[in-house]
């Protein structure tokens, strides 16, 4: 999928870079934040090979959200395609994707984002929170698809579980609003006693590219 071919190009980048000895033997997830939200992992060995664990469908994870939040995106849903479930969770793309944030900032695109408002600033807490959420209800290997039968077979969902570092990445996660979420995430693990999971931004933006000239090569 997209999100692997963008996975794939930031590994083979910093599998290139003085980071490498640091991905040895780790599990690594790409959230990749734009108009949706790009998934992949893939575990590395100590030869710098890598190979894909599962398939990454965390765009469509139920996530728990408080009322208060709840609430804000109903008011939004009027302009944004935002799924809240029957039991009150939501799908965990329509907390973080650029769409979004951008309706609860008042905006009409999230380039407009001026993170010395005060509206703003919240509204990227709130992704930043949300984003680490969803880690760590991976983590917790006790994930549910918004589409039950779509879900991960127990084995994935201990597979998905042992994801250590998440590369940031897409439009929106590559960009200084990605910087910001990714401090308020930081935080939002810590208070929730999620210790062993590693954030890392990816602001390059020729990983699709790198990517589709690695995978004609090994043809």
């Amino acid at each position: 999928n997209d999100g692997e071919v963008m996975l794939a190009g930031m590994l083979d980048k910093l599998l290139a870079s003085e980071k490498a000895p640091q991905l040895y033997g780790r599990q690594v997830a790409l959230l990749g934040i734009g108009t949706g939200l790009g998934h992949a992992i893939a575990r590395i060995d100590d030869e710098e090979r890598f190979t894909f664990v599962t398939d990454g469908h965390a765009s469509k994870l139920r996530l728990p959200v408080d009322a208060e939040d709840r609430l804000a995106l109903a008011s939004v849903q009027s302009q944004v395609d935002v799924v809240i479930c029957d039991d009150g969770t939501v799908r965990a793309e329509d907390l973080v994707r650029g769409p979004v944030i951008a309706a609860l900032s008042g905006v009409k695109d999230s380039r407009e984002i001026d993170m010395g408002t005060s509206r703003h600033a919240a509204v990227l807490c709130f992704a930043g929170s949300y984003m680490a959420r969803l880690m760590a209800l991976i983590a917790s290997g006790q994930s549910q698809d918004i589409v039950p039968a779509n879900g991960w077979s127990a084995q994935d969902k201990k597979d998905a579980a042992q994801t250590d570092i998440y590369l940031i990445g897409g439009g929106v996660g590559a960009s200084v609003l990605g910087e910001r979420m990714i401090l308020y995430a930081q935080a939002e693990l810590e208070r929730l006693g999620v210790h062993h999971i590693q954030i890392w931004q990816v602001t390059e933006e020729d990983s699709t590219a790198r990517a589709a000239a690695i995978l004609a090569l090994r043809r």
